[in-house]
């Protein structure tokens, strides 16, 4: 099984981000049916590839649109540093059991949070009960929302440091596969293209994920 893809150190900001987790959704794809094929299994190329790779060239052209909106791009969990206003797009492979993510960052001004972090499953990665947690730097837990795919929005926020939780149980036999992305909206407001732009992209992640669960 693959490990999970470079860290926020390793790859921020950039827009190789989309490249890099394709990549690690084909390797695992294809490690799987090696696996099968070593071991005397049938795989049937027709359809999985069919059904996996229109998936894995959406979510990256979907990141790759979200990172032309300007937004930063991190793999995986760390610290954020401030954010004021700045879109961020997050997105992680994880391994097999419950995990929690931990996007630490800093807002200057009081402001609110929203976003969207959906679990994109297909073959061989699936997340049940993802979730979004805010807390202070106290710890304490600020809000928590069990529908982020739908959208997530913590309100009346001093300036100060937080961390946003992505916490559910990756059941697939890769693990589980997330993507989504959130703004700390302070003053001043940026441009409405800048969200237009994210959005979009993130919208188009969350449409594969509610066609893979219906499919």
């Amino acid at each position: 099984m693959p490990g999970p893809p470079p860290g926020v150190g390793s790859c921020y900001g950039s827009l190789c981000t989309a490249c890099a987790i394709a990549t690690e959704v084909v390797r695992a794809v294809d490690a799987k049916d090696q696996a099968a094929v070593g071991h005397g299994g049938v795989v049937d190329i027709n359809q999985r590839v069919k059904r996996n790779t229109m998936d894995i060239r959406n979510i990256a052209a979907a990141l790759a649109l979200t990172a032309a909106s300007g937004a930063t791009l991190a793999v995986g969990p760390g610290p954020l540093g401030t954010i004021d206003n700045q879109p961020i797009a997050i997105s992680n492979i994880v391994p097999m059991g419950i995990f929690q993510d931990v996007y630490s960052f800093t807002i200057t001004d009081p402001g609110s949070l929203s976003g969207n972090a959906v679990a994109v499953n297909f073959s061989p990665y699936n997340i049940l009960g993802l979730t979004v947690t805010l807390q202070d730097s106290s710890f304490a837990v600020l809000g928590s929302d069990a529908t982020p795919a739908d959208g997530f929005s913590f309100v009346n926020l001093a300036a100060g440091t937080y961390a946003l939780n992505v916490l559910g149980f990756a059941t697939g036999a890769s693990g589980g596969f997330y993507s989504g992305g959130f703004v700390a909206t302070t003053a001043p407001i940026p441009e409405p293209g800048t969200y237009a732009l994210m959005l979009a992209g993130l919208g188009i992640i969350g449409a594969i994920a509610r066609r893979s669960r219906s499919a």
